[in-house]
């Protein structure tokens, strides 16, 4: 279900709103818009790295353990909040309206990694012209948020190891470490590197 609706920020002249789901809460609508900002930014490095499997990026992004962080962008809408409606006894929700633009989101998971309760980000992307303008680090300040309100330990997340962009960000920005349990950076036997940051 949507969890909250956070009041709107500006940055750089682009009106932000923040809002949380669970995938189950999706519409079809709003789960494609999603896998289109996945797709575009990262298929032809899993094609090239590993393999693309759609079908399986698909179930994975939206199981039913799968919960979002969505940021949009709006010049009209500044603390508004998505349409709710009730049926039975689960909320479903509609997609923004027509005057957002989805810029980008985080998906993860409140799961147990290494013995250890924790939020696992499987996805942070952001809409290609919003790069580089601070939105990730929103989206994983919200994401730190939520681990410390939902009693989790650490934050893990698996990166490629050619997309420098991102370890530097993971590393240097937002101070996350390589975990034991990944393969050495060296190591071009896989292409993934795990990452972890303890929170106090």
């Amino acid at each position: 279900q949507l969890r909250s609706s956070i009041p709107a920020k500006r940055m750089n002249e682009d009106v932000l709103r923040i809002t949380e789901y669970s995938a189950r809460c999706m519409t079809e609508e709003l789960r494609e818009r999603l896998f289109r900002i996945l797709e575009k930014n990262v298929r032809s490095m899993y094609e090239r790295l590993a393999s693309w499997d759609k079908e399986f990026k698909w179930r994975e992004m939206f199981s039913s353990r799968s919960n979002f962080i969505i940021v949009e962008s709006t010049d009209l809408l500044l603390c508004a909040t998505p349409s709710v409606e009730t049926v039975g006894h689960e909320k479903t929700h509609g997609d923004p309206a027509n005057t957002t633009e989805l810029i980008g989101f985080i998906h993860y998971r409140l799961v147990r990694e290494n013995q250890q309760p924790c939020l696992y980000v499987y996805e942070l992307q952001v809409s290609d012209k919003f790069q580089r303008r601070g939105v990730g680090r929103l989206l994983m300040k919200r994401a730190e948020d939520i681990a410390r309100q939902r009693g989790r330990k650490a934050i893990y997340l698996t990166t490629f190891k050619e997309n420098e962009k991102a370890v530097k960000f993971y590393m240097e920005s937002q101070r996350f470490e390589i975990s034991e349990h990944s393969s050495d950076p060296d190591d071009q036997t896989s292409p993934y590197l795990i990452l972890h940051k303890q929170l106090t």
